[in-house]
């Protein structure tokens, strides 16, 4: 019977350290990836600008990119609560906003879901919304 040849000194230590090296540089090139496949694969349904206080925003200014008139998401709410991950909230970049993560005059691209009530202001299912340009 043969002995195995004793490790060398350190070797384990190296290995974790290289380990965490790894992992923290693959989280580091994933995040983006992530933020960036939670905003839709299409074009946005409407752009606008933002307007009222954080947790009361709605939009103003809207242009819609779909076949509704110019004044219909004109004052709809876009209030998000991302704790419970409803609505995604990204930059121009396609990375997470910190929460609340909208103020009044920062222009935004909007995705809406399948569900509006028909009201006025119209309420929509809010699925994104990607800041474009920030107020000030």
């Amino acid at each position: 019977m043969t002995d195995a040849p004793a490790p060398r000194a350190g070797s384990a230590a190296r290995r974790w350290a290289a380990a965490a090296a790894t992992m923290a540089l693959m989280a580091a090139c994933c995040a983006h990836s992530v933020h960036a496949a939670a905003v839709p694969g299409r074009p946005p349904d409407l752009v606008g600008t933002v307007a009222g206080e954080p947790g009361a925003a709605y939009l103003v200014d809207t242009s819609p990119t779909t076949d509704f008139g110019p004044d219909y998401f004109e004052g709809m709410s876009i209030v998000t609560e991302p704790a419970r991950g409803e609505t995604v909230v990204v930059g121009s970049d396609d990375r997470a906003l910190p929460s609340p993560g909208l103020e009044a005059g920062d222009v935004v691209e909007v995705w809406i879901g399948d569900v509006c009530a028909e009201s006025s202001p119209v309420q929509c299912d809010v699925v994104a919304i990607r800041v474009t340009a920030q107020a000030g």
